[in-house]
């Protein structure tokens, strides 16, 4: 019985030898652990470091990238900027002819005669259309000397100025001009004066 008994426990003991893992292998286990995790994290992280790379590029870009100024409506700056100009070059011509500074030709003299025909261009400073039915005419200072009548005929004769011209372009509408258009005048930047509703080729003006 005690010799079964020792054969037993010896052979037990066997086995736990037996089971018992060397330790130089518990360490090559560890080893290869951590070399997996460490593999991991390195495939892991490229791609965090890309990411992080792309979203600084994206970053970059965007404040690089001035911002794009706000563009006024095409429609409202050359609306009429085109019928003023003209209106200027006429006015400007006209005003020649009067200081004899031009010859009957329209080119530049030195030995030019005043026209007297075109001296009421010499009281005004500016002609534009600002509305499809407006005229806005700006005059000088001594335009406040010319009685009522000759400051109709001056404003008058600017209106004409801008329905010539509106005429030439939109000849399809031409018939609207025929009965003048809504006149407001100005004296050194001052409202003055404006056509009639009644009749736009008459006037009324301040007293």
């Amino acid at each position: 019985m005690n010799n079964n008994q020792f054969h037993s426990r010896s052979e037990i003991h066997r086995r736990r030898k037996k089971s018992k893992k060397p330790f130089y292998k518990k360490i090559w286990f560890i080893i290869l652990m951590i070399f997996i995790v460490m593999s991991l994290f390195t495939i892991v992280s490229p791609k965090k470091k890309t990411d992080n790379h792309q979203s600084e590029q994206k970053t970059e870009i965007k404040k690089s990238e001035p911002k794009k100024p706000k563009l006024k409506s095409k429609k409202r700056v050359s609306k009429y900027s085109e019928t003023n100009e003209y209106a200027a070059k006429i006015l400007k011509q006209d005003q020649g002819f009067a200081n004899g500074s031009l010859d009957e030709n329209g080119k530049p003299t030195d030995t030019g005669t005043p026209n007297e025909n075109f001296s009421w261009s010499t009281y005004i400073a500016k002609i534009k259309q600002v509305d499809s039915d407006r005229i806005d005419v700006y005059m000088i200072t001594e335009f406040d000397t010319l009685s009522n009548s000759n400051k109709s005929e001056v404003a008058l004769k600017a209106q004409n100025i801008i329905i010539e011209i509106l005429s030439e372009t939109n000849t399809k509408k031409s018939y609207k001009y025929k009965d003048g258009m809504n006149t407001i005048v100005y004296e050194d930047g001052n409202y003055t004066g404006r056509s009639k509703m009644t009749n736009f080729k008459e006037f009324k003006w301040q007293k």
